[in-house]
């Protein structure tokens, strides 16, 4: 028990995340009510990105600042965090800004300073790793390095394709943009995702065993082995490398997934958030095998234009809204536990309301019953809502004398 060492901003980037995921969440309603028909595509990149960038990766540094600083006085020098959470809350909006002008350039423009906020926390974090011992990390300390190496080898890519696109070149599509896509969710979403889901369930920090070192390092592997055959022209060869993941998610169910998901599922806090994010990432990860081999192995379909954006959508879903948003609701209950308890009511229906929304949206998408999108995606997007605003309240909300658990 003790009070967060990067407290106010922690505190930054949640409100900034929560206000951009706002964004995300009401162009998800429209397009899945089809209130205002088909959506143009820098719109629907604005809803991804705000998403991906604002959301989850805003959260995912401030998770990266709880499991790092721990609890503690803070030392004089440390404003060097301070300026990251600046950089990071200040460029991320823009770049996602920059995606609704639909202007090529301003996008390369913004997508640069992002880029360099991101190798920033990159930076700090293996810094705070070598002050904590390379061989004292636990598994999401682990899991957040290796993860935020496989964000800035996707995000170069990214910004690759943004200053290609800006300039008129010419380039495969496949190559660059699918380099970049598989670098984020295959090595920076699941790492996050599988190292955030254990640590809010087991929130103590304990050492890596050799069986958690496997899962990292087979995890960012298979993950760096696929992101560069598709950006060197080989994506034949994400077809061995996926089955990487194979084995790194049975190590991750024996470890930890099977004894999290039987955990309580109707006891209000984090934990409940993590155990339901297990299934979640069970059939992400499901998807991706699927998907590759049946690209590069079983030519099921000879290129992803014939790929059903159903596989695609789920795919997405499982992983954005099923395991990420979960994991930074997980971390908002937990940093808003000193608070007074504004709409106490809200913690369980934004729980069922949010999984129970997307597991419908991903079956009505599998099961091409399209029309039913309407009702699933206002379902997932108001639920969202609610935990945003209840979240925001409790953010504001005076503090209480009872101290946030963490660990350090």
């Amino acid at each position: 028990m003790g009070t967060l060492r990067y407290r106010p901003e922690i505190g930054w980037l949640l409100q900034i995340a929560m206000l951009i995921f706002v964004v995300t969440v009401l162009i998800g309603i429209a397009n899945g009510t089809k209130v205002f028909g088909t959506l143009e595509r820098s719109v629907l990149l604005t809803h991804v990105h705000a998403g991906t960038l604002g959301w989850i990766t805003l959260g995912v540094a401030a998770a990266c600042l709880w499991i790092f600083g721990g609890t503690g006085p803070r030392k004089a020098n440390e404003g060097l965090v301070r300026g990251l959470a600046i950089a990071l809350t200040g460029s991320i909006p823009l770049y996602v800004a920059g995606f609704w002008s639909g202007s090529f350039i301003a996008r390369a423009a913004l997508s640069t300073p992002v880029f360099v906020a991101i190798v920033f926390l990159l930076g700090w974090s293996i810094g705070e790793a070598r002050r904590i011992g390379l061989g004292r990390l636990s598994v999401p300390q682990l899991s957040a390095i290796a993860g935020l190496v496989s964000l800035v080898i996707g995000s170069s890519l990214g910004v690759y394709a943004q200053f290609a696109l800006a300039r008129g070149d010419q380039f495969e599509p496949m190559n660059i943009i699918g380099g970049h896509i598989t670098a984020q969710v295959v090595g920076f979403l699941l790492l996050l995702g599988m190292g955030l889901i254990e640590y809010w369930y087991r929130p103590t920090s304990t050492s890596a065993s050799w069986a958690g070192r496997v899962q990292v390092g087979l995890l960012f592997l298979g993950a760096l082995a696929i992101a560069v055959g598709f950006a060197l022209g080989q994506p034949q060869a994400a077809g061995g490398a996926v089955l990487l993941e194979i084995p790194a998610l049975v190590i991750f169910l024996i470890r930890v997934g099977w004894s999290a998901v039987r955990s309580s599922w109707t006891h209000a806090g984090s934990s409940r958030h993590a155990a339901v994010a297990v299934p979640f990432l069970v059939l992400n990860v499901g998807s991706i095998i699927y998907l590759i081999l049946a690209l590069f192995v079983l030519n099921i379909y000879k290129d992803f234009s014939e790929v059903p954006s159903s596989v695609a959508v789920t795919l997405d879903h499982a992983l954005f809204v099923g395991v990420m948003t979960n994991l930074n609701f997980a971390l908002l209950i937990a940093f808003t536990a000193d608070r007074t308890a504004v709409l106490p009511w809200a913690d369980s229906v934004v729980f069922w309301g949010l999984n129970a929304g997307v597991a419908a949206f991903i079956v009505v998408l599998l099961a091409n019953i399209t029309f039913f999108e309407r009702f699933t995606a206002p379902v997932m997007g108001l639920a969202i809502l609610l935990g945003l605003v209840t979240f925001t309240l409790r953010l504001w909300a005076r503090p209480s004398m009872v101290p946030v658990p963490t660990a350090a």
